[in-house]
Order: structure tokens, then C-alpha cells, then sequence
């Protein structure tokens, strides 16, 4: 039996739970595939890269599902739902990882530098909680946990666009979560500064080094040294594991 050790009683054993997780072709979402399926979890693991995919699925054997999908399309979002159904008849967790991320003065950011940091980090968690909101009610509750950023609180130059998308991310969890909790289905904003591994960033940051030099010049820290990412995928497991009696609102998680 799997178990997760609490500060207060033991965590509930997750064995045989199905978690879909986006983001999953690299880093913190591999992170969290693999920890999610070592704790006896059945995993669906949701991203643009079918190749990437296929590598982490045969890295953990059996019930694990690959579903090539970009979260900023609906109608992709519908597809990969159907196929988690068909394939699990259910879904308790949903992970909603997937994440861009560029650093750029808003005066500076073109109509696609925008659009896409919204429809992957904003629209992206909307689309794949709404398809995967029937499955849990299906499966008598479960849990949707949304990958935020420290950001949300900090002014950090270069980072409007971002840090608005997860600002926007943690009002939805908020609200989502009251119209959910009658039904079983809790949802947890995870909090998180710098990690070894970063969501993927867009190709107009080409020059790291200027633009941290600019950053630190507006009045931006330092860069910090990053957490790893296995640091997320536990507490993200920890979250799931609670008992029915416990919400976890908001968790933070700092390096």
C-alpha cells in the first residue's frame, strides 16, 4: 500500500488512481509523471512532443498512456480526454503543468509572444479542467492541482505577461475550487519559485545575459539558485494524498 507520511495522520493510499498530467514530455512534468506513477498511479501523460513522450512512457512501463496534445486547443484538449476515457473510464487527478514562459517588456511583446503565454498558461488549465471535470464527478470526486509561480506576488521586470497568466491561473483555482467542492473535487493552486528545470521559454529570450543585466538594472534580483524538480513532483503528490477531510487551497513551495 502507498502511503505519504503527513504532518498530521498519514496520507491516503493513491494505488490504482488515474492521473493525467500536461506538461509531461520534460522536466517538473516528467518529474511529476514519474513520482505520480511510483506511488501506484495509472498516468496519461499529455504534451506537444509525441517523441519525448513515448521515451518517459517506456522509461515507466505498464499503465501509462502518451496523448500528443498542445492545451491551447480545444478541440486537441477534447480528443486527449476521450482517449484518457476509453482508455481509464475515469481520471481523479488532473496536473495542470504545462507552462510557457519568456521574458519580455510588455512594450516590447508582439500579438504571438502574448497569445501564447495565455492559451498555454490561462486557457490551456481551463480547457483540460473543464474535460476533465465530468470524468472525476464519474469517478465520485477528485483533485485538480494548477502549477503557479512565485511571480504572482513579485514585480519583476520582463515578466508581466507571465506572471499575469498565473495570476489569472490562481483566480481561477480559487473559483473553480468553490464551485467544485460540493462535489468532491478539490483544487490546489502549487506555488513555485525558481526550479532546475523551467517551463519552455520562447525563443525571443535568445540573450540570457543582457536581458538578466536589464533585469537587475530596473530592479529585479539576482538570479536564485533553482530547486529541483523532483521538489515539485513531491508536493504534488502530497497534495493528492491528503485525506477527504483535507484542502490545500494553496501550497508554497520555494527553493
Amino acid at each position: 500500500m502507498t502511503q505519504v507520511a503527513a504532518a498530521n495522520g498519514e496520507g491516503v493510499d493513491v494505488t490504482g488512481r488515474v492521473a493525467v498530467v500536461t506538461g509531461a514530455s520534460q522536466g517538473i512534468g516528467a518529474s511529476i509523471a514519474r513520482v505520480l506513477h511510483g506511488a501506484g498511479m495509472s498516468v496519461a501523460l499529455l504534451a506537444r512532443s509525441a517523441d519525448k513522450l513515448g521515451d518517459l512512457a517506456r522509461s515507466l512501463g505498464d499503465d501509462c498512456i502518451t496523448v500528443p496534445c498542445d492545451v491551447s486547443d480545444p478541440d486537441q484538449v477534447r480528443v486527449a480526454f476521450a482517449a484518457v476515457e476509453a482508455r481509464f473510464g475515469r481520471v481523479d487527478v488532473l496536473v495542470n503543468n504545462a507552462g510557457l514562459i519568456g521574458l519580455s517588456l510588455l512594450g516590447d511583446a508582439d500579438d504571438d509572444f502574448i497569445a501564447a503565454h495565455v492559451g498555454v498558461n490561462l486557457l490551456g488549465p481551463m480547457y483540460c479542467s473543464r474535460a476533465a471535470i465530468p470524468l472525476m464527478l464519474a469517478a465520485g470526486g477528485g483533485d485538480i492541482v494548477n502549477i503557479s509561480s512565485r511571480s504572482v506576488d513579485l514585480a519583476r521586470p520582463y515578466l508581466s505577461v507571465y506572471s499575469a497568466t498565473k495570476g489569472g491561473l490562481e483566480t481561477l483555482s480559487r473559483t473553480l475550487a468553490a464551485e467544485l467542492r460540493p462535489q468532491g473535487i478539490r483544487v490546489c493552486a502549487l506555488r513555485v519559485g525558481p526550479t532546475a528545470s523551467e517551463p519552455s521559454v520562447a525563443a525571443a529570450d535568445s540573450d540570457m545575459a543582457s536581458v538578466t543585466e536589464d533585469w537587475v538594472a530596473r530592479g529585479g534580483p539576482p538570479p536564485e539558485t533553482p530547486a529541483p524538480a523532483e521538489s515539485v513532483a513531491d508536493a504534488v503528490l502530497f497534495v493528492v494524498s491528503r485525506p477527504p477531510s483535507w484542502r490545500v487551497p494553496v501550497l508554497h513551495l520555494e527553493p
